[in-house]
């Protein structure tokens, strides 16, 4: 990752797929009739057309899996093929542009953020039996890969994310900093620039199939900012609440040798110091 201060942005490294390279799960990773929710940060090429898949997975059949796609018109669309069921967004994406974007469904309710703000909720319920996953293709597909664009920091989990949830995500993409880390199955940050995906909680890592491993992923601004311009001294963190005269009393700190240790609680005690 590369890291500006200045702006209090986090960039992350992306991996580019052309139409044709897609990466190979190796695994079904979601399936059956429980509770879902993945995220995926996404940036559509202008070059792309027709459907483009962030993530599928089909039976032998082609007709039992699910996929989490864009179609033709940009819309984000979810579809699952037990059912022939589809959810589509009312919002359309930008091309060469990064997005967020989450879908949950808590058994019988679809949800899909785009940003970390609800587009659209559907009637849904799972029923999911899928063969292997594969991000940014489509089995059914010839060739697999569908995507034209960039993929970074994509997730999923066996329960249906909280909208508190889905907004930390917003300004930090890792699951695993998330209050509740239950049900994470799988998280991949694409930081892999050699090799195959690796999967960053689990032992589900991906096969490459001919994506690009070195690009400018998405960027994240810090909900921390940082507004210091030069060096930095004396600073600490205290256990309890300065009084007035305590405060008036750093200032000086600075200009001797030794702290300035006292038994009153009238001018500053260092035994409060923690940091």
């Amino acid at each position: 990752d590369s890291t500006s201060l200045g702006g209090n942005t986090i960039t992350n490294n992306a991996w580019n797929f052309d139409m044709g390279d897609y990466v190979n799960l190796g695994t079904s990773m979601l399936s059956g009739t429980g509770a879902f929710s993945s995220m995926v940060n996404v940036y559509i090429d202008s070059a792309g057309s027709g459907s483009r898949d962030f993530w599928s997975g089909y039976s032998a059949s082609n007709t039992g899996g699910n996929q989490f796609y864009v179609i033709g018109s940009n819309q984000v669309s979810y579809w699952q093929g037990s059912t022939n069921a589809d959810h589509t967004t009312t919002s359309a994406l930008n091309d060469n542009q990064w997005y967020n974007l989450i879908i949950t469904n808590d058994g019988s309710t679809n949800k899909i953020y785009i940003d970390g703000t609800l587009d659209s909720s559907a009637s849904l319920s799972p029923n999911i039996s899928g063969g292997n996953m594969l991000l940014a293709g489509c089995c059914n597909a010839s060739p697999a890969g569908t995507m034209d664009g960039q993929m970074d920091e994509v997730v999923f989990w066996t329960r249906a994310l909280t909208t508190s949830e889905v907004t930390a995500l917003q300004s930090d993409t890792n699951p695993s900093n998330l209050a509740d880390t239950s049900s994470l199955v799988s998280h991949y940050n694409f930081e892999q620039t050699t090799g195959n995906l690796l999967d960053q909680v689990g032992s589900n890592h991906g096969t490459n199939y001919g994506a690009t491993q070195t690009a400018t992923g998405s960027s994240l601004t810090s909900p921390y900012t940082t507004n210091i311009s030069g060096s930095l001294d004396e600073f600490f963190i205290n256990s309890d609440t300065l009084t007035s005269t305590e405060i008036a009393g750093i200032a000086d700190r600075g200009a001797v040798l030794t702290p300035l240790t006292t038994t009153t609680a009238t001018t500053y005690d260092d035994s409060t110091v923690v940091a």
